[in-house]
């Protein structure tokens, strides 16, 4: 089986194509048809593009287990009960990705009223969850919740405005203050740009009001 795959990056296309076909890189055959270009300013750039083929007798990965809505973890029980006070209904997936992390899909008519503007709803319940597992002392993993693919595009999303004001800052050599964001969309500008020679992040400002900063590395 072979599919070719776009993305801004031909590591992103890559992997984006390796999951779709549910196999791990060294039991892949990968050609880079083209490594794109990022233009300046966005202007002028082009996607990076790859053909990924893996034989017909490689057998895919398993994809993580899900759960349904009748999983009973102590995360899930705890939104069913505020849910219910709420007089909201919903369904719930759990997912174990890893040995440390519940991903929690909310399934529920009205995504946008779970969401809330800019992400703040869904932001606070999951700050919630948190808190409350901690004091009843069942938290066994970090729980993260999410509702109709919100955190992908959102991750999509800050992933394409990192390399945008990035080289806008290359560009002018002036930093770029981004408006303020929770600690988990700081991560993801964070480790975007880690790897980046040209320029450096750095959180500032309290509370609500924190954010980062995208300025030129110091050269030394």
């Amino acid at each position: 089986m072979t599919i070719e795959e776009k993305a801004q990056t031909a590591e992103e296309a890559i992997n984006i194509a390796l999951e779709k076909l549910g196999v791990k890189r060294e039991k892949a055959k990968i050609e880079i048809i083209s490594e794109g270009k990022k233009g300046v300013f966005g202007l002028g750039s082009t996607m990076a593009e790859v053909r990924v083929t893996v034989d017909d007798n490689v057998i895919p990965e398993k994809k993580k287990k899900t759960v349904e809505g009748s999983d009973n973890t102590p995360a899930i029980m705890f939104l069913k009960r505020v849910f219910e006070g709420l007089g909201v209904e919903a369904k719930f997936r759990s997912s174990h990705p890893d040995g440390e992390t519940e991903e929690i899909d909310i399934l529920n008519t009205d995504s946008a009223l779970i969401i809330g503007k800019k992400g703040k709803n869904i932001d606070a319940l999951q700050y919630l969850t948190n808190v409350a597992l901690i004091r009843e002392n069942d938290k066994k993993f970090k729980v993260v919740l999410d509702s109709e693919g919100y955190r992908a595009r959102r991750r999509e999303a800050l992933t394409e405005l990192a390399k945008t004001i990035s080289e806008e800052v290359m560009a002018t050599g002036k930093s770029v203050s981004l408006e303020p964001m929770s600690s988990y969309e700081r991560r993801i500008i964070h480790l975007q740009l880690q790897e980046n020679p040209d320029v450096m992040t750095e959180s500032t400002g309290d509370g609500e009001d924190r954010r980062i900063v995208i300025k030129v590395r110091d050269s030394k």
